[in-house]
């Protein structure tokens, strides 16, 4: 697969808030991504770094340093504003990383767990809606080889097996969690070259793992990265 990759306008000035944790942007920036499609973050708007999630900071160092710092940024401000969809703007997020010269395996898992890990939204009116959510059932026809692998990279918790099995919308949410291993999760991308399209129906598949009654948008499994302890990734 051939690395797709924009451009970045501007140059990235940022500034701690008085919180000691997030940033405010200086200067206009922007993000031309490879179908000419602007992505324009403002002065003056605070970023939080919420684009990469939490558990990870310990493997790359912080949400405000390295190569993922600009295709952060703009991700953070999409997700915030939540005015494109939310998969673009994830995917927008993987192919700033490659633009900033992220190494290709390293992007991929970031965005792997993004899309498994990160926020979710309705369609923006103004955008046209895509196609249905695909069923469980469609999960597993859709398979791949790296579907298949990665299944071992995730774990499945019960806390309350009678909610699980009668699908009680109040309980459910609280009834499972499904964990992925990021460690596995990069080992097998760094193996396997999966496309972002395989990667999704893998993350989709290990979504479906509880059941059919997990899959409504109202009633959602929880979701958690497992890092394991003393992980860094060398280099960017």
């Amino acid at each position: 697969m051939p690395n797709i990759t924009g451009k970045f306008v501007g140059r990235l000035e940022l500034t701690p808030l008085p919180n000691g944790r997030d940033m405010e942007v200086l200067k206009p920036f922007n993000y031309e991504d490879h179908l000419g499609e602007e992505w324009p973050v403002p002065d003056g708007i605070p970023i939080d770094g919420a684009s990469i999630p939490r558990p990870l900071w310990s493997v790359i160092g912080g949400p405000y340093s390295g190569k993922y710092l600009k295709a952060s940024v703009i991700h953070d401000h999409f997700c915030r504003t939540k005015t494109r969809p939310w998969k673009r703007t994830h995917r927008v997020f993987y192919e700033g990383m490659l633009t900033a010269g992220t190494k290709k395996s390293k992007a991929k898992t970031m965005y792997a767990a993004v899309y498994w890990f990160g926020g979710r939204w309705p369609t923006p009116s103004a955008v046209k809606a895509p196609a249905p959510k695909p069923s469980t059932a469609s999960a597993f026809a859709n398979r791949s080889d790296f579907s298949d692998a990665l299944l071992d990279a995730f774990s499945v918790e019960v806390a309350d097996a009678r909610a699980l099995l009668t699908a009680e919308p109040d309980r459910l949410s609280d009834a499972t969690t499904v964990s992925l291993d990021f460690r596995r999760l990069y080992e097998l991308i760094e193996e396997m070259d999966p496309s972002l399209d395989e990667i999704e129906g893998a993350i989709d598949l290990g979504a479906a793992l509880p059941g059919p009654a997990t899959q409504d948008d109202e009633t959602p499994v929880k979701r958690s990265l497992y890092v394991e302890p003393g992980f860094f990734w060398e280099g960017e």
